[in-house]
């Protein structure tokens, strides 16, 4: 595709990719923030194709990602969440299609920005990038965990072995649930940035192996 192609994020086969993308043959127009789909085809790949509503819209999304089921894990901006990014789920259909996305709500959610949602491939565990209260800076990593009644628990940060006064985000661990990886930038917006880097920790001693 020609255009803004980021954010990848693979199926539990490696059959599947799932990216932010911003090219034409999006929704909108001009095309805005969309997620995009790719499938394996002998030894390349299947032309992308934009995921059609519910999941891609008018609105942003962002940051896909996939657990074991197929169903989809995303952000974005769109109507009817909490605040002005949250964290939203759809469902994987027989048919491969997606349901229409439900918000995750409190308290994964909150009225600041919540974005950049990883979770574990059976579900279990989510960490996402927030700007809520109790941080050490611009955006922190938190993480919850699935409560007996199917809802998340209340997200406790990371701490300072992970977050900074920097920006930390996209939180991504391996389908073994060995190693959890996630960015930081430094500078409060990308037009301050002055570096970034990328960092790798044991999962299980973070909590986040599934």
């Amino acid at each position: 595709m020609r255009g803004l192609a980021v954010d990848m994020a693979y199926s539990a086969d490696g059959d599947e990719l799932v990216f932010l993308g911003q090219a034409p043959g999006g929704v909108g127009d001009p095309p805005g923030l969309d997620l995009w789909r790719a499938r394996r085809d002998g030894d390349g790949w299947s032309d992308a194709e934009v995921i059609p509503p519910p999941v891609s819209t008018v609105h942003g999304e962002s940051y896909p990602c996939l657990v074991a089921d197929g169903s989809l894990y995303f952000s974005s901006d769109r109507p009817g969440g909490l605040g002005e990014l949250d964290a939203w789920r759809a469902q994987r259909l027989p048919d491969g299609t997606c349901a229409d996305p439900v918000n995750l709500g409190a308290p994964v959610n909150t009225e600041h920005p919540d974005g950049d949602t990883w979770v574990s491939p059976d579900e279990t565990v989510l960490v996402v990038a927030s700007r809520r209260p109790g941080g050490h800076g611009g955006a922190d990593l938190w993480i919850a965990t699935r409560t007996e009644d199917g809802g998340w628990s209340g997200p406790r940060n990371l701490g300072p072995g992970v977050n900074t006064p920097g920006y930390e985000y996209c939180p991504m661990g391996t389908w073994d649930g060995r190693l959890f990886f996630f960015s930081r930038r430094v500078g409060a917006t990308w037009d301050e940035a002055t570096g970034g880097t990328v960092h790798w920790v044991d999962a299980g001693g973070l909590g986040v192996s599934r």
